[in-house]
């Protein structure tokens, strides 16, 4: 043994010195530190043999790194025939593994991704912060679903629910999911039975969906039972993605038109059953008895001048453009003067079918007075016949 000892030391000055290369077992190091070892076991031990770290290669097996505790190994490392790295415990099969294609698995030994964590209490991943008082908690429970919990202070703050049915839900600390993903695609929140794509159910106040932003903010509905629409401007599209109506920014609505220049702009056809419209200063004036109402006269010489009614502008003028309350004001005040002349007209009309009739009647009485005569004269002129 002092042969053995001494020879080691021997062979380790003269590798120290030459080469900076320690070589164990052997002459020619061909690292920092070169250990050839027939029996390839490497041993470090405490001298109360309480704790011993092993470095064993077994031919067909593998490589060991075992951490031995009072005579029992307690840990293991373990590069298997396969190259994978296995931590193992005292007992049971390896408690991690990093596989060769670099995927690793906790609790199996053949990891189908990147991270692959499997763990049959139920209990997969706890991560946790110093103080105890944050805690990321991944669990699975037979027949109940997949829970991912953030928990604070020791109590449940929120969850990620992934049920029997497929679902993924949302839930706060306490009361139902606030939002609910079903395995059809279908959204809900405040609902966990959403009818469409996207279904909003209100609140206790009556509040829907909120959309904020920097133009301003959108409620579908609000407390008050109003939506609202808010921002820039708000734009109506149909299939192909066509504008057919907007809400511009100043309050004016354009239908078939993207720049409506008034509170109400439509480019194409208005069918309605009844118009209101709203006008000031409706022209009864014109029956006002201080009123100058133009003559006939003078109306058939504005329009050989103008060629147009008085109180109107020219089609030239207007192109193509009539506002509807002011025009129709306008035709209210010309029927009106039409209506005093009408008036006026069927009066001297009367009055002079009256003085024809007096004519009339005084010819007929003059007549019947002629007739009279002429019968008078007749019965005279017959007696005088006789009489002779």
């Amino acid at each position: 043994m002092k042969n053995i000892i001494i020879s080691l030391l021997v062979s380790l000055f003269f590798c120290t010195s030459l080469s900076a290369q320690v070589g164990i077992g052997r002459t020619n190091p061909s690292f920092a530190l070169d250990i050839l070892d027939p029996s390839a076991t490497i041993r470090l031990q405490s001298t109360t043999n309480h704790a011993t770290l092993q470095l064993r290669t077994i031919a067909g097996k593998g490589n060991y790194l075992t951490f031995h505790r009072d005579g029992a190994a307690s840990f293991w490392l373990y590069n298997t025939p396969g190259n994978d790295l296995q931590f193992r415990p005292l007992a049971g099969s390896a408690a991690m593994v990093i596989k060769e294609n670099s995927r690793v698995g906790i609790g199996l030994t053949n990891p189908g991704a990147l991270l692959h964590v499997r763990d049959t209490n139920s209990q997969l991943m706890t991560l946790q912060s110093t103080n105890d008082h944050t805690f990321l908690n991944m669990q699975t429970i037979a027949g109940r679903g997949n829970y991912i919990r953030f928990i604070r202070d020791n109590a449940n703050s929120f969850w990620l629910y992934n049920t029997p049915t497929n679902d993924l839900q949302f839930r706060p600390l306490a009361g139902s999911a606030a939002m609910v993903i079903r395995e059809s695609g279908r959204v809900g929140v405040g609902t966990n039975s959403p009818g469409g794509k996207l279904t909003v159910a209100v609140d206790s106040a009556s509040r829907g969906l909120e959309v904020l932003s920097v133009e301003g903010n959108t409620h579908l509905p609000w407390s008050n039972g109003w939506s609202y629409l808010s921002g820039r401007g708000v734009i109506f599209r149909t299939d192909g993605n066509l504008e057919r109506m907007r809400i511009a920014r100043n309050g004016n609505v354009g239908i078939g038109t993207n720049n409506p220049t008034t509170k109400l702009a439509v480019n194409g056809n208005v069918r309605s059953k009844e118009v209101l419209v709203e006008t000031a200063n409706w022209p009864d004036y014109v029956f006002d008895e201080n009123y100058e109402l133009p003559s006939l006269p003078e109306e058939a010489t504005f329009i050989k001048e103008k060629g147009h009614l008085s109180g109107f502008e020219s089609e030239e003028a207007m192109e193509g453009i009539i506002t509807v309350g002011d025009v129709t004001k306008r035709q209210q005040e010309k029927i009106e003067q039409m209506m005093l002349h009408l008036i006026e007209i069927n009066e001297r009309i009367e009055q002079q079918e009256a003085e024809t009739n007096a004519k009339v009647l005084q010819l007929e009485n003059e007549l019947k007075q002629m007739q009279d005569k002429i019968e008078t004269l007749s019965k005279e002129n017959k007696q005088l016949k006789d009489n002779k």
